[in-house]
């Protein structure tokens, strides 16, 4: 009998399940307003707090990029940013902006705040870039409309940094600034941008970036392989996808270990996804060539791997509406991996069946009590299932076993695949797309598996 176990945390109606030895944890929602405290970002709370996140695409004025067109999400809209949140477990997003248009355009600049506004209703921290240098004139007037939100940080570029960051400072923006070097500044991060190409080693990594987080705190930014140009990064890339996961995951390793932000790669097609509809993410298992644009490979899956603590190449179980791992008692999961069903087969009516095309599902709570999972769907080999949360399982510690073969309730312990802790989706979630994700879920599951007998 193959089988295979998930630990997770209960809480009021909610549960999340990942992957590892040890439970995820949901990254720090954003919190400001914040400063630097000796080698830390600290926020509204006298907390740490580390960034994790990406770069956006430039922000435009196409109606699309901010509501879709009808085909898929923009990269601007709420559902890319609530995928930012939930799905990749990231607090941060990095937004370019052009700054021509932003100082002959007042619908521009209106499009700009609507971008950050949007970003901080789902509990991402927005830090602002331009697309050019030493622009004095765009840091003060941006600054300057900007001063007042706490959730902001502003990274300008170019070699007169001590100019721009007075520029910043003169409007009345006194939020943390990212800085190519230093500057007389008590609010200042150090932004390093490392290459592939010079930085492989322990060594490297302390020469380009590790040996600053002694004194300010200091930012990653990009480390993208660059897998759909022709570029000196993707060259020096390791051409075998396991050396290239351990090199990534190395860096990831030395970011937490060093209390390092990032904000990686990109949130675009050809870099963290393949498109705006289904988001479907970036990973490097099937191989590449430089310069396939847009590549299908990317990095995505490890950063997402790593920040749920859970095992790239194991069971994914996740809120199939949303593609969260944030769940409601008695809702659908979906199980994505190594299935191994003996075919794929679908539940012929209700109450769901406790075993499906040879694959049965077992849920032990807090309490020790198990039972198993009714199925809606199982797939053969690397698949999905789908199967339901029983709704009276208990608060606090459970464990979700899936396994090829009958499961007895009294039988022994699958090997373990997933740890995870489940969300309140009640307290602290207001500001977020959690509470909606959540009442979705509840609907669907009061129209859809309210009536199952568990």
């Amino acid at each position: 009998m193959a089988s295979g176990r998930v630990l997770l945390l209960l809480f009021a109606d909610s549960v999340s399940l990942a992957a590892a030895a040890s439970a995820p944890q949901i990254t720090p929602a954003v919190n400001g307003p914040y400063h630097v405290e000796a080698q830390r970002i600290v926020d509204a709370r006298g907390r740490p707090y580390l960034i994790r996140g990406t770069e956006m695409p430039t922000v435009t004025l196409k109606a699309e990029d901010f509501f879709g067109d009808g085909k898929e999400f923009g990269p601007f809209s709420a559902s890319s940013f609530v995928t930012i949140r939930q799905r990749l477990n990231m607090n941060a997003v990095r937004i370019p902006v052009s700054a021509a248009l932003y100082e002959e355009s007042a619908d521009y600049r209106a499009r700009v705040e609507q971008v950050v506004r949007r970003a901080n209703r789902f509990e991402l921290l927005a830090i602002l870039a331009s697309d050019t240098e030493n622009d004095l004139r765009f840091w003060t007037h941006c600054s300057a409309q900007f001063q007042g939100n706490p959730d902001l940080f502003f990274a300008p570029t170019g070699h007169a940094r001590q100019a721009l960051i007075d520029a910043i400072r003169s409007s009345g923006a006194n939020q943390p600034v990212l800085v190519g070097g230093p500057v007389r500044d008590a609010d200042a991060i150090f932004e390093v941008t490392p290459r592939y190409a010079v930085t492989r080693t322990g060594e490297d990594r302390w020469r380009q970036f590790g040996s600053l987080a002694e004194h300010p705190p200091v930012l990653v930014s990009d480390l993208d392989p660059q897998l759909d140009r022709n570029s000196e990064e993707c060259t020096a890339f390791p051409s075998d996808p396991a050396e290239a996961t351990r090199l990534v995951e190395d860096y990831l390793a030395y970011f937490d270990a060093h209390e390092i932000s990032w904000t990686l790669s990109s949130f675009r097609p050809g870099r963290l996804l393949t498109n705006y509809r289904f988001y479907d993410w970036s990973k490097l298992d099937d191989g590449w060539t430089c310069g396939e644009s847009p590549s299908r490979s990317g990095i995505a899956m490890i950063l997402l791997s790593h920040l749920w603590n859970v095992e790239p190449h194991g069971l994914f179980s996740v809120n199939p509406t949303t593609g969260s791992f944030v769940l409601a008692r008695g809702a659908l999961s979906t199980a994505y991996g190594p299935i191994l069903a003996d075919r794929e087969m679908h539940a012929a009516g209700r109450p769901l069946p406790f075993r499906l095309g040879n694959m049965t599902v077992r849920v032990t709570d807090s309490r020790g009590v198990a039972r198993r999972a009714g199925l809606l769907f199982t797939g053969a080999g690397w698949s999905y299932l789908t199967f339901a949360i029983p709704p009276n399982t208990a608060l606090g510690p459970a464990e979700v076993a899936r396994a090829h073969g009958r499961f007895p309730l009294d039988g022994p312990r699958g090997r373990r695949e997933r740890r995870a802790r489940i969300l309140d989706g009640h307290r602290g979630r207001s500001r977020s797309g959690y509470r909606a994700s959540l009442s979705a879920i509840r609907e669907w599951r009061n129209e859809d598996v309210s009536g199952l007998e568990m």
